[in-house]
């Protein structure tokens, strides 16, 4: 990793099981809230799309989640 700085932005999913399942979302991500670790955007924050790393309580990697302008949540590895 660098030090290089990121965006920041921040998403929080949904605390409400309905709506997550809605959105094909797994219900531990309950409430959970993840920042955006692209390099700062030149854009405002609601025109751009965000990325945001999703790891479990071991530190590994258990997803990628976009989010802005038309995205959906996608690869939940």
């Amino acid at each position: 990793m660098t030090n290089d700085p990121v965006c920041g932005a921040t998403k929080t999913f949904p605390e409400d099981p309905v709506e997550l399942e809605k959105r094909c979302l797994s219900p531990d991500l309950a409430g959970v809230t993840i920042t955006c670790e692209d390099a700062p955007h030149a854009c405002v924050e609601e025109d751009v799309v965000h990325m945001g790393i999703l790891l479990d309580g071991n530190g590994a990697l258990s997803g990628v989640f976009y989010w802005g302008p038309g995205w959906r949540p996608t690869s939940l590895l």
